[in-house]
């Protein structure tokens, strides 16, 4: 009997297998495991070769969508071209402070202001307050204007993973840890073009060349203070930012390629075992009946394949016999 790697691939991947998987676990903490048995004598359809062959190239092409989406995320990176004609200037040279979080150990409350660390840094370096815990509104209260974030500062990330830049684009009260940089820029220079040089490869290479420590390197304020910041006319500075914020809409479009491409593989595969109310492919319910009438043990398909295997060696033995 006939079956493709990856039809068994798929099939085991839906939770009708996933979730029956699950259940059958036995040991203990780490070392949980699916019996053998199990997977031998789960049921999975087998519809004959040419359907097989069908869904999984359909599967396969979206996930090669999926896989070309995700390379554009993941190799993105703003880029602006440095002209010589520009003048450079210390970091500090252009801001109004340049400063961290309180050194102090924080106070913890049921509610309050949230306090933010580095893993409150998503990757699309914006801040997510759902795991934030909280510090008293007094402890707010007594921190310095400059460890208070505004609407349209900078948060720069200065230990362990250094160098990711957040521009704050609210108004939602929150503190941060000490490991984490504030940067208030001055009117020589736009915040959205700042942030998005600090993306740069010119800016980060500043970072790894300053960054020193051995278990979690750090930037010393110091060292960020004194970055060179190429400094070109704010027109010219808008244009750049009007450029990148178009370049990352087309970007940030790949994100939801990928979920529209990853429903389409989950509608795929729900189709294999039968499963036509989560998913709208009308089309392909000839395909679903095929492959449910032929239902097979995995344990089964191996034996099955393995028969047709040792029939086939034993007629060539034998042909080889007349041949003498």
């Amino acid at each position: 009997m006939d079956v493709l790697p990856e039809w068994v691939y798929f099939c085991v991947c839906h939770p009708i297998f996933r979730d029956n998987a699950i259940a059958q676990m036995t040991g203990t903490g780490g070392l949980q495991r699916v019996p053998r048995s199990f997977v031998e004598n789960f049921q999975i359809p087998l519809p004959p070769l040419d359907i097989q062959r069908a869904i999984v190239a359909e599967i396969e092409g979206y996930q090669r969508v999926i896989d070309g989406a995700r390379a554009v995320l993941d190799n993105y990176r703003p880029h602006i071209a440095i002209d010589a004609a520009w003048p450079m200037t210390k970091l500090e040279d252009i801001c109004e402070t340049i400063t961290d979080g309180d050194h102090q150990p924080p106070p913890k409350a049921h509610s309050g202001v949230p306090f933010v660390t580095i893993t409150n840094i998503n990757d699309d370096h914006k801040l997510d307050f759902t795991k934030t815990f909280f510090v008293p509104e007094a402890y707010y209260d007594n921190l310095r204007d400059t460890r208070r974030p505004r609407n349209g500062d900078i948060l720069y990330t200065v230990t362990g993973s250094y160098g990711i830049p957040v521009l704050i684009d609210s108004d939602a009260r929150f503190c941060f840890q000490r490991h984490i940089a504030l940067i208030r820029t001055g009117p020589q220079i736009l915040n959205t073009f700042l942030c998005f040089l600090f993306e740069s490869s010119f800016m980060l290479q500043q970072a790894h060349d300053s960054a020193t420590g051995v278990a979690q390197k750090t930037v010393s304020l110091s060292s960020l203070r004194n970055f060179s910041i190429p400094l070109p006319p704010l027109e010219t500075q808008r244009a750049i930012v009007a450029e990148i914020e178009a370049e990352q809409r087309l970007v940030a479009a790949n994100r939801e390629l990928i979920a529209r491409f990853e429903r389409k593989i989950q509608a795929a595969i729900a189709r294999v075992w039968g499963d036509e109310a989560n998913t709208s492919q009308g089309d392909t319910r000839h395909e679903t009946r095929d492959a449910r009438e032929g239902a097979n043990t995995i344990h089964e398909t191996r034996d099955a394949r393995e028969e047709d295997a040792s029939v086939r060696e034993q007629g060539e033995e034998r042909q080889a016999v007349l041949d003498l």
